[in-house]
Formats: C-alpha cells, structure tokens, sequence
C-alpha cells in the first residue's frame, strides 16, 4: 500500500518550492532531488539568492510570484523557512494560486496554518519532508532528519 504524501509527491503537476536563503533555509537537498527525479518544479526564494546551491548549483530561483512562467499550472506548495516567515510564505503560495500547501518540518506555525486555513489552502502536511516521499529517493540527510 502507498502512503498518501507518496502519491502526492508521485505527481506530474508541478510544485512550488519555497525558501528563504537569507536565513539558511534554502531546500538546496530538495532542489537537487527534484531536480534529478525530473519533477517539474519552481523554486521561489524569499531571500536574495541568484541561483540554486548545494549539490545543484546554479538552477533557476525566483524571487517573486510574477516571475513564474504564464504555464505555471501547479497547485502544491512546499514550505521550507523558518517559522517567522510560515505566514509570509503562506500568502506567497495563494497569491501563486496553490490550492494545497506542505510545511516542511521546523516551518509551520498555528497562526500560519490558521491563515492557510482562511485562505482556502488545503494543508496536505505538517512537519515531514517532502523529498522522504519520493518513490525510491530517501536522501540520507531526509533519513537521519526522520530518525530525529
């Protein structure tokens, strides 16, 4: 039987990733996993980073929701900042028109899933990472973060 956050990391809409480098919390592990799966993702960064880090440098990163492509179609939003900015990234994610958001683990606050809540978002997850949920891909920072 397949988990429920495993089919939806199984799907081929795209999602969107966001982050904060100003705070180092950019999903530099996410990023690179999703980016070598092939799923098709934009990377939305609330800080002022150029271009992706870690094991993939130098990939696209927005900073804004105006510049996602007109084909933007995804709905899935996945939240990696600190919790201060949970809120922030939340509205970030409706103004992108997601219907469904993920806080990765240490990004979720009760007022941020209040407002996800008022906003209409669906919230699929609290707490676990995304990139655990990939079929066949468990990094092994994801398995010593599931470990803790």
């Amino acid at each position: 039987m397949t988990h429920p956050l495993s089919e939806i990391m199984a799907e081929e809409r795209p999602l969107l990733l966001i982050g904060d480098s100003d705070a180092n919390r950019f999903p530099g592990m996410s990023y690179h996993c999703y980016t070598t799966s092939g799923r098709e993702f934009y990377c939305l960064d609330l800080g002022k980073l150029a271009s992706s880090r870690g094991f993939t440098r130098g990939g696209p990163v927005m900073h804004a929701v105006d510049e996602l492509p007109q084909t933007w179609s995804g709905d899935l939003a996945i939240i990696w900042v600190l919790p201060i900015r949970a809120a922030e990234a939340t509205r970030v994610a409706a103004e992108a028109g997601c219907t469904r958001i993920w806080y990765s683990f240490q990004t979720a606050t009760p007022e941020a899933v209040e407002l996800a809540c008022e906003l209409g978002l669906d919230v699929v997850e609290i707490g676990r990472c995304p990139v655990y949920f990939f079929e066949g891909q468990k990094p092994l920072p994801c398995r010593l973060h599931t470990a803790v």
